[in-house]
């Protein structure tokens, strides 16, 4: 058996608090924050607990969205630039949590060939914030409507995009991350409850995970 020591040069303490949930949620959102700070992410870091607050604000929002959606069995979640990540995390949590067979995908790649998946009724869900990618991604999700037939749901900060979704606040791109994880993982709560699923009891999964 192989095993190594590592030693760190530098810790960055995420002071997240205790992690309640067994699917992990402050420890992601806060490693978030983490490298937010590391690269600089200026005054608008200080706003992010308000940021955060207002998405608690929309949760009636996301639940019925997330409630519409509940379902469902498997999805693709999409996401670019900032959010690419978002779109990963998203999924594994509706794995963990919902037990919906999802996967991320940058939202260019995915136009590129898994686009062939799609069919009338098949749940896309993707993050779009407001920025230099944003005309792209809401084309590429248009046509996933139009001409895949699929059912379209977007957490984003940008109005009158047409396609079915629910807001979150506007926030600077580089922090839009962490309130997007926010509804993201609201969301999956809510699309748990509405499948019948225990959040705080997902089957297979425990707390801490111990691999060799």
């Amino acid at each position: 058996m192989y095993s190594a020591v590592f030693d760190s040069n530098v810790v960055v303490p995420l002071h997240a608090g205790t992690e309640h949930s067994v699917a992990a949620t402050k420890s992601y959102t806060t490693s978030l924050l983490a490298v937010a700070m590391i690269a600089g992410g200026g005054s608008s870091l200080s706003a992010v607990p308000d940021f955060v607050r207002d998405v608690l604000a929309v949760e009636p929002q996301i639940a019925a969205e997330a409630a519409r959606l509940g379902p469902v069995d498997k999805a693709v979640v999409l996401g670019r630039g900032y959010n690419h990540a978002t779109a990963f995390e998203w999924a594994l949590k509706l794995q963990e949590m919902a037990y919906v067979f999802a996967h991320g995908f940058s939202t260019a790649d995915f136009a590129h060939g898994p686009f062939a998946v799609l069919e009338p009724g098949f749940p896309v869900l993707s993050a779009v914030p407001d920025g230099p990618t944003a005309a792209d991604s809401l084309a590429i999700l248009r046509r996933a409507r139009d001409e895949g037939g699929a059912d379209v749901s977007l957490i984003t900060n940008i109005t009158d995009t047409g396609i079915e979704g629910v807001p979150t606040p506007t926030v600077p791109e580089a922090v839009s991350p962490i309130t997007f994880i926010a509804a993201a993982q609201l969301f999956t709560l809510h699309m748990a409850l509405a499948r019948g699923v225990d959040p705080e009891t997902p089957r297979g999964l425990r707390k801490v995970t111990k691999t060799s």
